[in-house]
């Protein structure tokens, strides 16, 4: 073989090569960039429930009988989202009394991992509450990044709780996640 036939099949592997990075180079990008638009999505997630019982807890005995509730909500994403509490509705021993009240917090910011509680009104009964004692918490909850289309995540918890300092939940249904 002489010098003229080797450098012609080094020019055409090298340009082979050159082919197939470009190739190459093509598909990392298409992947690089289906990753990023994947990080730049909204993510919620709900992490708990939060109880407060009045009287049992050492408030005063005007307190008997009074019950907080909250969703631990958190934002697992690495973006910054917005979120909108669209509804919520909650019971406890079969109570519910919150004629007239206002939710919380209703609308917020939430940072890549930061964890917040949403509050529902002051749960009152007519005497102090017994345990155990279950309950349920429904809500709907609007997210979203800047500029962009709104998400929802929704569901029910069922609770059970056995003392002041001792609950546990369940999802009866859900959570839900719809864009």
């Amino acid at each position: 073989m002489g010098h003229e036939t080797i450098l012609n099949w080094l020019t055409a592997f090298l340009g082979a090569a050159t082919v197939w990075l470009a190739i190459e180079t093509r598909r990392m990008a298409k992947t690089t960039k289906t990753s990023v638009e994947v990080e730049l999505q909204p993510a919620f997630s709900v992490t708990g429930l939060h109880i407060t019982m009045g009287a049992v807890v050492g408030v005063s005995t005007g307190n008997l009988g009074r019950t907080r509730l909250g969703l631990i909500v958190r934002n697992p994403g690495k973006v910054r989202i917005r979120y909108h509490l669209d509804d919520m509705a909650a019971s406890i021993g079969g109570f519910n009394d919150v004629a007239g009240a206002t939710l919380g917090n209703r609308a917020g910011v939430l940072h890549p991992d930061e964890e917040l509680t949403i509050f529902y009104p002051l749960i009152v009964s007519p005497a102090q509450v017994g345990f155990p004692i279950d309950g349920e918490i429904a809500f709907r909850i609007s997210y979203w990044v800047d500029n962009t289309d709104k998400f929802t995540c929704r569901g029910t918890i069922e609770f059970n709780t056995t003392s002041a300092e001792r609950h546990e939940w369940r999802w009866r249904e859900g959570p839900s996640y719809s864009p």
